[in-house]
C-alpha cells in the first residue's frame, strides 16, 4: 500500500504524486501507477504534469494489454 501525505500547495503535490507514481511504473507495480496517474488528471487537471499523467498511463495499458 501506498501512503501519500498531500498538503496545502497543489503544484507540490502533483509533484510528489507524480514522482511516486513514475518510482511505482519503473518498479513495474503498474496497478499502482495508474492508480496515481489517475488521481493526477482527475483531481488536478489543469496541472502541467495532467497530460504526462494521461499519456503515462496509455503507455502503461498498452504494455500491460
Amino acid at each position: 500500500m501506498t501512503l501519500v501525505c498531500l498538503g496545502n500547495d497543489p503544484k507540490n503535490d502533483v509533484d510528489r504524486l507524480f514522482a511516486i507514481a513514475k518510482n511505482m511504473e519503473l518498479k513495474k507495480q503498474y496497478d499502482k501507477a495508474l492508480k496515481l496517474y489517475n488521481v493526477i488528471y482527475e483531481k488536478y487537471p489543469d496541472s502541467e504534469k495532467s497530460n504526462d499523467a494521461i499519456l503515462l498511463s496509455a503507455s502503461i495499458l498498452e504494455k500491460t494489454g
